[in-house]
């Protein structure tokens, strides 16, 4: 059995599990009526690092606050992976925030950067208006949230 390098740090130890059992099923999305959506620990390390290294990329880094801003996806955990992979802090943000209180929220957590949801575009793009220092890092866009980004937002 793999040691995790660190352990009781999320990162290292799903690499140790990883290394173990790449294809075990470690969480499962039930999206009702689209396919559900499993992790395995092989995906949640080489999805979770490819986000921390994006992030990284983006100057988020040890200490750094970034906040989330959507529903239950497979999007939350690696978002969780990369944050203990970069020593990073993650703010959830419910996602029924919208106007001054979600630009509140962003800015009172110290966050440098955003991940959301597409669904969530309109009230993103509200709060984000008043927030340049802001980084979005990314967007997620899944055909159940219907319409896909336009070309003329921040992302």
């Amino acid at each position: 059995m793999t040691e995790s390098k660190v352990p009781g740090i999320l990162a290292f130890d799903m690499m140790a599990k990883a290394e173990d059992s790449p294809e075990f099923p470690v969480i499962t999305f039930e999206n009702h009526s689209h396919p559900d959506e499993v992790l395995t620990y092989s995906d949640l390390v080489l999805k979770g690092n490819k986000l921390a290294r994006t992030m990284e990329k983006m100057g988020i880094g040890r200490g750094d606050t970034f906040s989330i801003v959507m529903r239950n996806h497979p999007e939350v955990v690696l978002s969780m992976y990369a944050a203990s992979a970069l020593g990073a802090v993650l703010v959830p943000i419910d996602p029924r925030s919208k106007g001054e209180k979600l630009a509140y929220q962003i800015r009172d957590s110290g966050s440098t950067g955003v991940i959301f949801t597409a669904e969530f575009m309109e009230s993103m793009d509200e709060a984000l208006a008043g927030l340049p220092a802001v980084k979005v890092i990314g967007c997620m866009y899944n055909s159940q949230f219907g319409t896909p980004p336009s070309t003329g937002t921040r992302i």
